[in-house]
């Protein structure tokens, strides 16, 4: 829908959509890459890193991870 608009209005080619899609593959490659450095958090940093304040029902999640080991 948005191709036939801009081939309408003379503002896609086969060039351009090519460039765009290489442009949005090296960005999709660099946010992989970004998110792949990203050190694991270990055992329950999960719990503090997802909310300032914790919810009750993440309270009572890792509650059960302690006692599930």
């Amino acid at each position: 829908r948005v191709r036939l608009h801009l081939q309408a209005n003379d503002a896609w080619d086969e060039t351009w959509e090519q460039e765009v899609a290489d442009a949005a593959s090296a960005m999709v490659e660099d946010a992989v890459d970004e998110a792949e450095a990203i050190e694991p958090l270990k055992g329950d940093e999960i719990f503090s890193a997802m909310f300032a304040q914790p919810t009750a029902p993440l309270i009572d999640q890792r509650a059960m991870l302690g006692r599930d080991g």
